[in-house]
């Protein structure tokens, strides 16, 4: 039901500028030099200036014509200009007030939900049995997922890192330890978290090593990972 009310109320907003905006076309280039004779010789830049607020106002401008029927004389639309004008911009101040609250209400209700419009930074991890290992030193659980083209790592961090910058490299050696001219940075380590990292399409099944890198003081190695299965394993 609030979903239908807020619609119908974006309907009722946007149908009332549409036909601001079309009202406004013909009176900024004709029509408003009849309401002040002075208009009638504004430059470009005066009729834009104009337009959002004869768009805004269209009713109270509308019905100012109407009721003017024909053209006066100047001198007694002259005289009356000025206190024309000064009604009009506090009915425009007054709509105003009442305007800006309602569209910040309705902005309010209408956000996004703050869960559903979160972005994924990490592509999700492929579908399968976990086989989570410990990795040595880090409060870090570790799996390769989708071996060939298309391979994951996935880590389940369980504990704050004690360092303030951890990144992730893939080795395409399986005995380096170290990270060189060769190794692929996959991304950054944090937690408490989940996190998935895709592989390069041309690591091969099983082969390298992952390499957990501290990039703060002398950016040491905290930790290598083999990616080769373990003797018996599928």
């Amino acid at each position: 039901m609030k979903d239908q009310w807020v619609a119908a109320m974006w309907w009722l907003v946007g149908g009332y500028l549409a036909v601001g905006c079309a009202f406004a076309v013909p009176f900024v280039l004709r029509w408003c030099g009849r309401l002040d004779p002075s208009a009638a010789h504004g430059n470009w830049g005066f009729r834009l200036v104009i337009f959002p607020g004869v768009a805004a106002l269209w009713p109270i401008l509308l019905r100012r014509l109407l009721k003017q029927g024909s053209p006066v004389p100047p001198d007694a639309e002259a005289a009356a200009s000025a206190a024309f004008l000064r009604r009009l911009h506090g009915r425009a101040f007054r709509a105003l007030a009442v305007i800006i609250p309602v569209l910040f209400v309705v902005a309010l209700v209408t956000r996004p939900d703050p869960q559903s419009s979160k972005i994924a930074l990490q592509p999700a991890a492929l579908p399968g049995d976990r086989a989570l290992s410990a990795v040595n030193g880090l409060p870090v659980q570790l799996s390769v997922r989708g071996p060939g083209p298309g391979a994951q790592v996935e880590l389940l961090v369980t504990a704050p890192l004690a360092e303030p910058m951890v990144a992730l490299y893939w080795n395409p050696e399986s005995g380096k330890e170290t990270v060189g001219p060769d190794s692929v940075f996959l991304g950054s380590v944090w937690g408490p978290s989940k996190l998935v990292f895709p592989l390069p399409d041309r690591a091969p099944p099983g082969a390298g090593n992952l390499v957990f890198l501290s990039l703060s003081g002398d950016q040491r190695v905290l930790a290598s990972v083999s990616l080769n299965p373990p003797t018996g394993s599928p």
